[in-house]
């Protein structure tokens, strides 16, 4: 039996001198505000006590059951969005709603969709919901809100 070596790739980059980049294009990106604020930044992966709880609202209701969703998405959702935006809008808003409502949520959805007991119409509601979240997410995150 053969054995194949393992063959390392490199790759070779080459940077261009800093005084050959037009002091238009150094500039472009730089804010020290910006790399102020990064360089201040620590996060904790522990549970804060002292946290507010996830303010929640209904989204929908199958029969006695409630299904909430945050009332306001937060950086979570905005990052989901840009991580899955590549597969087109409409995809990454379904992605978002079944990570909001939950397995159950979305099982609850499934299982209206194949009794035939929710239609488009309804579903297009619940996904202008979602969207309006996603982009109030979006735009706290770019400082427009």
């Amino acid at each position: 039996m053969a054995t194949q070596k393992a063959v390392k790739a490199t790759t070779r980059t080459r940077a261009v001198p800093a005084e050959q980049v037009p002091a238009e294009l150094r500039n472009l990106y730089k804010d020290e505000a910006v790399e102020e604020a990064a360089a201040s930044l620590k996060f904790s992966t522990t549970d804060d006590p002292n946290a507010e709880p996830v303010e929640m609202e209904t989204l929908f209701w199958v029969d006695d059951t409630e299904y909430k969703i945050p009332k306001e998405f937060g950086p979570s959702i905005a990052l989901m969005y840009l991580d899955v935006i590549d597969k087109g809008r409409d995809m990454a808003l379904a992605l978002i709603m079944r990570g909001v409502i939950g397995p159950e949520g979305w099982s609850a959805l499934m299982d209206l969709a194949a009794k035939k007991k929710i239609n488009m119409a309804q579903v297009k509601a619940l996904m202008e919901v979602v969207n309006t979240k996603t982009m109030g997410a979006m735009e706290a995150m770019e400082g427009n809100s």
